[in-house]
């Protein structure tokens, strides 16, 4: 009896080594879990904010380009106008300008 108690106690011992070891293991792995994490979060912050940049850049693009129309569509309703007053002929494009009116 004395023996197993002894032989016990000594498989005891063992297995709270085996913890510690193991608990270290643990706090290692969930040390770069966290540092992991920090980077990961960093990494879609910077995504965000270039998803935003992008977006900004896409709408001023899309502003100068309906601008850009928008300013050619009135040179060519002057140049139907100047047409009409002048008594040259116009054509069906210029007609379609005229109507967008």
């Amino acid at each position: 009896m004395h023996e197993q108690v002894i032989a016990l106690s000594k498989k005891i011992d063992g297995l709270g080594n085996e913890e510690k070891q193991f608990f270290e293991q643990f706090i290692a792995c969930k040390k770069k879990f966290s540092e992991a994490n920090s980077r990961l979060k960093e990494k879609l912050r910077e995504i965000n904010e270039s998803g935003k940049l992008i977006s900004i850049k896409n709408e001023v693009n899309a502003r100068r380009k309906r601008q850009k129309i928008e300013d050619l569509l009135k040179e060519k309703e002057q140049s139907v106008n100047e047409k009409l007053k002048s008594g040259k002929k116009i054509t069906t494009e210029d007609l379609l300008v005229f109507q967008r009116e």
